[in-house]
């Protein structure tokens, strides 16, 4: 047999005993955590790879004091709110995904930018899949390539919690939302693929306010999004008849039970409203075009009017017509909200925004040259949407949108 071993000796006994190194997940996760804690802790049989001292690096960076030699690690924290955020601050996570990632959850309250960097290899991997989830909580991303390193992240004093389903199984993609939503006022719901639970294990040890549940067997999620409301929010403001001849859309994506559609399409009939079911990449393409731009235009509307108002150095608010009053209108909407689904639907916002603005080049040049054949080409086929807006019952053929 050519392929076979012989073992002729036997193995004596052992009798030394064996110290094993620490992990590094784990490693760089306490190195991180002990640096928000309040006052000191002390770490023996720390795994000391370069890794781990990336971490190190990075929290020392960051004002935090650490302590290094053969026989513990000790590091001084100063707190959920103790790092310091210099100008021109970059960070290297050198080889280390692990740090690379989870260290951006836990900078996303920074008051100034700071560029992450790493080696060679580092820089090659996604990072998308960490700023996409971040950016709900308010960061700004600016990625090389749109998904690698160097990156530079904008933070936010103005976060806020989120629900995130990690699909991945990434330990670190769920780990950098959790620390994430510590440095939010609320509470963080994360569905996640199972992976590994280091984070949430030195958590519970450190006292933190954490929760983990088994999702039952037979709960799924189906989203549905109403085409309902208005630029008011709370009980106060409901309105009878809301949803009545009212659009929402289901989601349906590849393990969307057709069980689940048919039950939430059910609903939503009940209740008066026409429903449509669509991909999530199509409901964000349609959506940038039909709500997301139109207020986007609105805040930059109200944004120019007043700029123009201090410009001119007279009353002109107060003048306002019919156009801009409606405009203001839906300008009221809450900022927060807009503001997430700017930055989470981007891709699709920014498309549509340059072709907004080759439009209104065009009406500019027919202004300009006074070309009226042009420009009544534009308004006559621009109106006509507004009488199909109406025909399908999106709207009354009253003045003033029947508020009176």
């Amino acid at each position: 047999m050519p392929n076979s071993i012989v073992i002729k000796k036997k193995l004596k006994n052992f009798n030394k005993k064996i110290i094993v190194s620490g992990d590094k997940s784990i490693s760089i996760r306490w190195v991180l955590l002990a640096s928000l804690a309040n006052g000191n802790s002390k770490a023996q049989n720390l795994l000391i790879s370069e890794d781990v001292k990336a971490a190190i690096k990075t929290v020392r960076k960051l004002g935090i004091k650490v302590i290094l030699n053969s026989k513990f690690c000790k590091i001084y924290g100063k707190g959920i709110d103790g790092f310091k955020y210099k100008k021109n601050l970059t960070l290297n996570a050198e080889n280390s995904g692990t740090l690379g990632r989870l260290i951006l959850g836990l900078l996303i309250n920074t008051a100034k930018p700071i560029k992450l960097i790493g080696d060679k290899s580092l820089s090659t991997r996604d990072f998308k899949r960490i700023s996409d989830p971040l950016s709900k909580f308010g960061g700004i991303f600016k990625l090389k390539n749109k998904k690698n390193l160097p990156l530079t992240i904008y933070g936010s004093k103005n976060l806020k919690p989120i629900s995130y389903s990690e699909n991945k199984g990434s330990a670190q993609c769920k780990s950098a939302v959790i620390f994430a939503g510590m440095r939010t006022n609320g509470t963080t719901l994360i569905k996640a693929k199972k992976s590994r639970n280091h984070t949430e294990n030195l958590l519970g040890v450190v006292g933190a306010k954490i929760k983990v549940k088994k999702l039952k067997k037979g709960i799924f999620w189906t989203s549905s999004h109403p085409i309902a409301g208005s630029e008011v929010s709370g009980p106060e403001n409901g309105v009878k008849n809301l949803f009545l001849n009212k659009w929402c859309i289901l989601i349906k994506e590849k393990n969307t039970n057709k069980k689940h559609l048919l039950i939430l399409t059910k609903f939503w009939k009940k209740i008066g409203s026409k429903v449509a079911i669509m991909d999530s990449k199509k409901h964000d393409t349609v959506f940038s075009m039909t709500s997301h731009l139109p207020h986007l235009i609105a805040y930059n509307l109200v944004k120019t009017a007043t700029d123009f108002e201090k410009r001119q150095k007279y009353e002109l608010i107060k003048f306002s017509a019919g156009g801009l009053r409606d405009f203001s209108r839906i300008a009221a909407s809450n900022e927060i909200m807009w503001r997430d689904i700017f930055f989470n639907n981007q891709k699709n916002i920014s498309k549509v925004i340059d072709l907004f603005i080759k439009n209104l080049r065009s009406f500019k040049r027919d202004i300009q040259s006074k070309n009226n054949k042009s420009i009544i080409k534009k308004l006559v086929n621009t109106k006509k949407v507004r009488k199909k807006i109406i025909k399908l019952k999106q709207d009354i053929n009253k003045p003033d949108f029947g508020r009176n």
